[in-house]
């Protein structure tokens, strides 16, 4: 994928993201970078590591734990990350890319290799870049029958006027 491309869906995404930026930041690196690419990789787990080393751009998100207006503590930094990450999946998605977000990664690993100052959280990593093919998927890591996974209901999680009382709206 070339950079270009990336940069040019970052930028877009960053332009929506105007008020929710300041509250988060992304580390990025592409394979043409190797040096780069490969510390990114190495805070991956095992598991992601063997598919994630494929992808043409690696992400890290990181929370920003205080506003920088009186350094007041902002409670909802990882909330304001993950709209900036939702905004640049919408916005890959709309361009053809494919982002995939994974929690199985060491954020102490990912401070001591990118110099992360104190104040900030790494909380995700994904992949970006264009969808392969399934069959090129390794098998350790196949996730058994796409056909056989169960979605919970919403009756489960989407709930009015108390906690485990489902909504009128489903």
């Amino acid at each position: 994928m070339p950079n270009k491309n990336a940069s040019t869906e970052l930028n877009k995404a960053r332009e929506v993201n105007a008020d929710i930026v300041g509250a988060s930041a992304l580390i990025t690196t592409t394979r043409d970078e190797q040096e780069k690419f490969e510390r990114m990789a190495d805070c991956l787990s095992e598991g992601n590591t063997v598919w994630a080393r494929h992808a043409p751009v690696l992400i890290l998100s990181i929370a920003k734990s205080k506003f920088d207006y009186k350094n007041r503590e902002n409670s909802h930094a990882w909330h304001d990350a993950g709209l900036a990450t939702q905004n640049l999946i919408i916005q890959a998605t709309a361009a053809g890319l494919f982002v995939h977000s994974m929690a199985g990664f060491s954020a102490s690993r990912a401070v001591e290799l990118f110099e992360i100052p104190d104040g900030y959280e790494p909380i995700a990593m994904h992949t970006l870049g264009y969808l392969g093919d399934p069959s090129d998927t390794p098998e350790e890591i196949v996730d058994g029958d796409p056909a056989k996974r169960k979605r919970h209901p919403l009756e489960d999680f989407v709930f009015t006027g108390k906690w485990g009382t489902s909504s009128d709206l489903i």
